[in-house]
């Protein structure tokens, strides 16, 4: 059964307050007609506990007539549990070996592309400063026509009527519930906290080494990975309905280098050099970190397990998702949070599924592109219906412009 908050209307007025409780996820979620931060509630009663609906069931049952009729068919489905828990057992394994075939096919395919041999940096160190070298040769050399026809292009929406930056409360991912677990931290959505990204700098201060991440709010950012070989082609039509927006577009790496990337991570680093250019690589590195087919209605948590602990802070570790073979969106679990992850390293995928909505999300890692090209900031041109260019540093208009279905011109 679908669950609603209006029950709690039905309920009476010592019980809402519980019964909120048991079926609130403890994520958040913006609300889009005011973008304030809202509570995230279960979707189905399928995914109450057996104790949780126990408990909804008793405190509709003492609810007015409406509650007793939804207490009476909870019923129905708690006694029906018992039968169906293989089958959703098994649903789950099979999930979770997919998902653990697909993690291990993907190590694989970087280590085969990254060469050398062992789990070490000491037997294929050359591979990997190599590699390194030819990722920045190639971002030099990257035009905006191979990104969009590879199918690589991202694009974030800086909504110039939204709230862009400040101190922000997050929920701990393993407390949800708890205030106490609750954590104060910077974030930094505007064009110039984009621009501090690219700074490899304010990742690794070249005077004590600190990494100011965390100081500047220069976390991971959402977008949406366009289809740009799509028939017929609308930039457009791909991205949110912001009337006041500027659009930072950015190539995402391609599927190899991102999975040799992936790859490179899983190797223990052996000497202070390995560890010195392990660190440069992911300072300077632009790539996906979650993708998804649809949106994932997510926002910032802290996923450090230490109360006390510097905030470790990851967008896109909630939300919701429609499942292949499913017709509606259901609250993600840890499986989905990981496929977010495969997706990102094999990113054709979510462009291939149809999730039902015109616009996907990525997580974005924004870091220092090689190119003087990128990122390219553009604002929509709705009378001549294109995007012009504007100059990344002052944001003045330029004289280039990208059309509608994605062609360059000046």
């Amino acid at each position: 059964m679908k669950i609603q908050t209006g029950w709690s209307l039905y309920a009476q007025d010592q019980d809402r307050p519980e019964l909120l409780s048991l079926i609130t996820t403890g994520h958040q979620e913006v609300e889009k007609d005011t973008g304030r931060m809202i509570e995230q509630y279960k979707m189905w009663s399928s995914d109450l506990t057996d104790e949780e609906l126990g408990k909804v069931i008793t405190l509709l049952a003492r609810g007015n007539v409406f509650a007793q009729n939804i207490a009476k068919d909870l019923r129905l489905e708690l006694a029906e549990r018992p039968a169906r828990a293989e089958q959703r057992r098994l649903t789950l394994q099979l999930r979770r070996d997919e998902l653990a075939r697909t993690e291990e096919r993907l190590l694989r395919q970087g280590l085969d592309q990254l060469g050398g041999a062992g789990d070490t940096w000491d037997g294929r160190r050359d591979r990997i400063t190599a590699w390194w070298r030819e990722v920045k040769v190639a971002e030099l050399a990257e035009t905006w026509a191979a990104a969009l026809a590879g199918d690589r292009m991202t694009a974030r929406q800086v909504n110039n009527e939204s709230v862009l930056g400040g101190d922000f409360d997050v929920r701990n991912n393993h407390h949800r519930l708890d205030r106490a677990w609750d954590r104060k931290i910077t974030l930094d959505r505007t064009l110039n906290g984009v621009r501090k990204r690219l700074d490899p700098r304010h990742f690794d201060d070249p005077g004590t080494g600190r990494n100011r991440k965390g100081e500047l709010g220069l976390h991971d950012l959402s977008g949406s990975l366009l289809h740009g070989t799509r028939v017929p082609l609308s930039i457009y039509a791909q991205l949110k309905p912001y009337a006041n927006a500027t659009v930072v577009f950015m190539p995402a790496p391609t599927e190899r280098d991102a999975q040799i990337f992936n790859a490179i991570q899983s190797l223990k680093t052996v000497t202070e050099g390995d560890v010195k250019l392990m660190r440069e690589m992911r300072n300077r590195f632009t790539r996906l970190r979650l993708a998804q087919a649809t949106d994932m209605h997510t926002y910032l948590l802290n996923i450090n397990e230490v109360r006390d602990g510097e905030p470790v802070v990851r967008y896109g570790h909630s939300g919701l998702i429609r499942r292949a073979g499913q017709k509606t969106e259901v609250n993600v679990d840890d499986i989905d949070v990981a496929t977010r992850r495969t997706n990102a390293l094999e990113h054709h995928v979510v462009l291939a599924q149809d999730g039902g909505q015109a616009v996907n999300e990525v997580v974005i890692v924004y870091r220092e592109h090689a190119s003087a090209l990128f990122p390219v900031f553009a604002e929509w041109n709705k009378a001549k219906s294109h995007f012009t260019v504007l100059n990344r540093d002052t944001g003045a208009p330029t004289k280039a412009h990208i059309t509608d279905d994605g062609k360059w011109v000046g």
